[in-house]
């Protein structure tokens, strides 16, 4: 597996063909946009503004190997090393559980839920990544947040 250059058209076109047989293409291009973001710092309009610019070669190997783990199924998160979640980044590994988008519903409903007092004590075993004491003492200030995890 090589890219044949290291301009950025060039770089999405091979991102493009060694994925199509596992993923759905809108998810193809997700991938793009965030490997695009974290790699190179370009957002999606400016990948296909700067098509004929060069990246790096160190940036030209972590696409290689994001391509690799994508065709082994390996989640976005992980590769990446972060996951967002209630408008934060949190930082992700395979022992970590990648948040899910219940789980932000579930921080949503108790955040809502004590509106009024939003003084409340708060446990989370099993934390994880921290993700939803991080995002409910984030969003309720005053709260008391205990976490705890094994690792």
């Amino acid at each position: 597996m090589r890219i044949p250059s290291n301009k950025i058209a060039d770089v999405v076109r091979f991102f493009r063909d060694e994925l199509k047989s596992n993923y759905e293409n809108d998810e193809v291009e997700t991938f793009i946009a965030f490997c695009f973001e974290e790699f190179v710092g370009l957002k999606r309009a400016d990948i296909f503004l700067n098509s004929n610019t060069s990246i790096s070669e160190s940036e030209l190997l972590k696409f290689n190997f994001a391509i690799k783990d994508l065709n082994q199924h390996k989640p976005i998160q992980y590769i990446l090393g972060k996951a967002d979640f209630y408008g934060l980044k949190f930082i992700v590994n395979p022992h970590v559980l990648i948040p899910r988008p219940e789980t932000e519903e579930l921080v949503d409903l108790i955040i809502k839920e004590n509106e009024e007092s939003k003084i409340i004590s708060i446990l989370d075993i099993g934390t994880g990544s921290g993700c939803i004491p991080i995002s409910l003492k984030n969003n309720m200030p005053s709260s008391t947040v205990y976490s705890m995890d094994i690792s």
